[in-house]
């Protein structure tokens, strides 16, 4: 019971036999299981492999760590320090000491058995698997050894770790901070380690109960994840305040639960040659409902073998055989796992179930979606125009947060918005977003190209590595804010902009090539409205929820920033489950061949000499490029922080989208031009013209891209990679800003830099009105749509057809309204006819009586 120490005779409080309960308990837990591996795989499969050995040693170091809590709980853990004597604090000081050296080591040796086990898995099958596995390997290993290292020299001198009365000057690394700090790096390895066999169980061609049970023992995992956010949320309650062993004991306890459980479920995967021998109607089915479950109905040929299944790995006593023995011939088409996306699925027909449990059809080319299918795939690619609009909004408002809290000059904070412009959006592009979006064609080296592997890249796959990116920044900002870390914080937001910057290669792009190509502006625009919301969602609870007492409480202490870190939790969990959801959502791909052909229907050839000899395509890029760098360079510095983003509007419909871009980069001039001409009496009447100009930059960004877009053919994807860089504008100009004013300007004096920036800008819309051939190369053709039904159409047959389609429309339009008039005509004949009938029997009805 929790009772403040008081008086000499009263109950003294302890939770140490709770914490030593539980920590008991999942230890025989984990011991059960251990053991239970350890029988299957000598005694049954007789195969006792490396990832066995490894999870044994995890075990050992298990027992210690237990053991070492148990006997803290015995010397004072879970006590007030007042109850604990002398003796028992030195006992308790050295117990502490030896659980934070073997918690890591704990950790590192349970995931290292399990990604050794998925290497196995993956041997000669999944590449993905395989490097996937390696990479977190290596994460794993290489951050629990540095995390082992900092507590074994977690105080200078070394012994006053463990010393109760230490008497010499020393510093330490609080405990339950280095904890914190190394939760999002269990959090992502956790979460890599839950997710990387899902694509690979689910892709098997195995019974449905099989599949469902084998499914199930490998995401067991989640409660190892849920066990660590339930440790950090009872850490982060101990860091401030006293009596560590009273306030710890559980966050120690919990520790203990989560090496304990994770070992236990690393072994479930295992002792399916157990279960079979105690419970074998669990996973057998009758042949029947096998082969209807599989699909695999099908003759072969005897001497024909598939590829091992996951299941064959597990009970095979002898996995090295399989790998090693001959080559087969190559299996048939309907079961052979081939790599598209991220991994392995299926091989299925053209227009049939692109995976399984999705019952949607691939379409052959994202240029040939029909109206219908454009607005089905665009709308799951909006969720995530909405997620990075939700993390810029909240974005903006952490940045003025953590300058409160830690009382860092405007120039740092000025650092962190070009950490996430100038940094992630300059280098994610062109370093990660159009490597990946072009690697299913394209290798960076010769090497992987002659390897004969098929390459995994496409708009797939820059979607999942664009979340996985994000999902790393976010996290990072755990520790920052634990620690106060400037450094810190600039490395979370320069990831986040990284992962967004990847995210926006491929969603731009998708937006504007899947379907109809004359509307791929509107569809863009669309989708940058649903990014809009998200920022307003974002700021508008920042300011009321999360960071709404700073300002009035001048709070200059970490746990200010608490409320967000969930928020920023359950943002990395949203991308895990958006990045398998979008694994298993059949999106369509197009090809650079395909986007070649498209260009050639243009009505001007995109690659004709214009400006110094450059290629049409070329000078409408690199305008494109230079238009969003002074766009975002401009919008930056005129951003309100004390505002929620959002407010940004487009233009209605009905003009051409270069007529667009003008209008509104003309407006945008005019409103940055009105706060350094005008002085009003009022100076917060300046506000206005400074708000406007959101108003009028709202549909700039995206007309910019898609206009760039136009006419690049197979350049295409990497011309979004370019264009996406752009948005690094900010990472100079706000400085340059700030200078004028510290060196003696005012506000309207450093406005000059976006005024200068907005007339660079109107450098590519002046481009697109005054060249004629640029105005022929991105102004939205109708006749394209009609091209690309028929590759093979010339433009002469191709205009025809337009204008038979066109003819035949308007013919039935008019049948239409010529039937509709001629019923209506019928219609109204009849009805006049039947009343004046109805009036004449009424007349003679009415008149009888006198006539009798």
């Amino acid at each position: 019971m929790d009772v403040a120490p008081g008086g000499s005779n009263r109950h003294m409080p302890n939770r140490g036999p709770a914490v030593f309960a539980v920590t008991t308990a999942t230890l025989i837990l984990a011991s059960v299981f251990v053991g239970a591996r350890i029988f299957c795989r000598h005694f049954i499969v007789r195969n006792l492999s490396w990832d066995d050995k490894v999870m044994i040693l995890a075990w050992l170091i298990a027992f210690f760590l237990s053991f070492t809590i148990d006997l803290g709980t015995v010397n004072g853990l879970g006590k007030y320090d007042v109850d604990i004597s002398s003796q028992d604090l030195s006992t308790l000081r050295r117990c502490e000491y030896v659980f934070s050296i073997l918690y890591n080591l704990a950790l590192m040796a349970t995931k290292t058995s399990i990604l050794i086990f998925y290497l196995r898995l993956a041997k000669n099958t999944q590449v993905v698997l395989r490097y996937a596995s390696w990479a977190t390997l290596v994460v794993v290993n290489i951050s629990g050894l540095v995390l082992t290292f900092m507590n074994v020299f977690q105080c200078n001198p070394i012994p006053a770790a463990w010393m109760s009365e230490f008497t010499e000057n020393s510093s330490c690394i609080p405990l339950l901070t280095e904890f914190i700090c190394a939760a999002p790096v269990n959090i992502v390895t956790d979460l890599a380690v839950l997710a990387l066999p899902i694509p690979v169980l689910t892709s098997m061609r195995l019974p449905s109960r099989q599949k469902t049970i084998i499914v199930l023992t490998f995401t067991l995992g989640i409660f190892v994840t849920i066990v660590d956010v339930v440790r950090i949320y009872y850490l982060q309650r101990a860091i401030s305040e006293a009596d560590f062993a009273w306030n710890a004991s559980l966050s120690l306890m919990w520790s203990a639960v989560e090496v304990n459980v994770g070992m236990a479920c690393a072994c479930v995967p295992t002792l399916k040659p157990l279960i079979l021998k105690l419970l074998p109607s669990m996973l057998v089915a009758t042949p029947a409902a096998a082969a209807v479950a599989s699909g695999s109905i099908h003759p072969s040929s005897p001497g024909d073998e598939g590829p091992v299944s996951v299941l064959d790995f597990l009970t095979t006593p002898d996995m090295t055989s399989l790998g090693n023995g001959p080559p087969s011939p190559s299996p048939d088409p309907a079961t052979r796992a081939r790599t598209n996306g991220t991994a392995s699925t299926t091989a299925t027909a053209e227009n049939g179930v692109y995976f399984g449990f999705v019952n949607l059809t691939k379409p052959k080319s994202m240029l040939k979606a029909n109206g219908t299918e454009s607005l089905k795939y665009c709308t799951i690619v909006s969720i995530l125009f909405f997620l990075w609009g939700l993390s810029y909004g909240l974005l903006n408002t952490l940045n003025n947060a953590v300058a409160a809290v830690n009382e860092i000059t405007p120039p740092q904070t000025l650092g962190l918005t070009s950490a996430y412009f100038g940094g992630g959006y300059f280098f994610g592009p062109l370093l990660v977003g159009e490597w990946i979006l072009r690697r299913d064609e394209h290798n960076r080296t010769k090497r992987h190209g002659k390897n004969g592997a098929e390459s995994v890249g496409g708009f797939k796959v820059t979607f999942i590595v664009g979340l996985c990116i994000y999902g790393m920044g976010t996290i990072i900002f755990w520790p920052s804010a634990v620690t106060n870390s400037y450094g810190g914080f600039m490395l979370s937001n320069f990831v986040v902009g990284f992962g967004l910057s990847v995210l926006e290669v491929g969603a731009n792009a998708f937006m504007i090539l899947c379907g109809p190509p004359e509307y791929g502006e509107t569809r863009l625009l669309l989708a940058q409205g649903v990014q809009g919301i998200g920022s307003v969602i974002s700021g508008v609870l920042a300011e009321k929820v999360f960071f709404k007492g700073i300002a009035q409480d001048n709070m200059s202490n970490s746990m200010t920033l608490i409320n967000v870190q969930w928020t920023y939790l359950g943002i990395t969990l949203l991308c895990v489950v958006l990045g398998l959801f979008f694994y298993y959502m059949p999106l369509p791909e197009v090809c650079d061949s395909e986007l070649e052909r498209s260009a050639s229907h243009l009505p001007v050839d995109p690659q004709k000499r214009s400006i110094g000899g450059l290629q049409l395509r070329t000078v409408s890029l690199a305008l494109a490029v230079f238009a969003q760098y002074t766009y975002v360079g401009g919008g930056e510095p005129a951003y309100d922080p004390d505002k929620p983003p959002g407010v940004g509007l487009s233009i209605p419909d009905y003009l051409l989208p270069r007529t667009y871009l003008t209008i509104s980069v003309v407006l945008a001039f005019i409103c940055a031009l009105l706060p350094v001409v005008l002085r009003p009496p009022n100076p917060t009447l300046l506000v206005i013209p400074v708000t406007l100009i959101f108003f009028a930059e709202g549909p700039i960004w995206p007309l910019i891209f898609a206009i760039g877009l136009r006419g690049q053919g197979r350049r295409t994807k990497r011309a979004a990679a370019f264009i996406t860089m752009g948005g690094s504008g900010p990472a100079f100009f706000p400085f340059i800003m700030y200078g004028i004013i510290t060196t003696g300007g005012s506000v309207q004096i450093a406005f000059i830099v976006v005024i200068a920036l907005q007339v660079a800008l109107i450098v590519h819309p002046l481009f697109l009105e005054l060249c004629g051939d640029a105005r022929r190369l991105v102004d939205p053709c109708p006749d394209l749509r009609y091209a690309l039904r028929n590759d093979d159409a010339s433009a002469d047959e191709v205009v025809a057809a337009r204008h038979t389609d066109s003819r035949s429309t308007r013919e039935r339009a008019s049948d239409f309204f010529h039937k509709a008039s001629k019923g209506f005509e019928t219609k109204l004949a009849t009805g006049l006819r039947k009343a004046s009938d109805a009036e004449h029997s009424e007349g003679s009805a009415g008149s009888s009586p006198r006539t009798t």
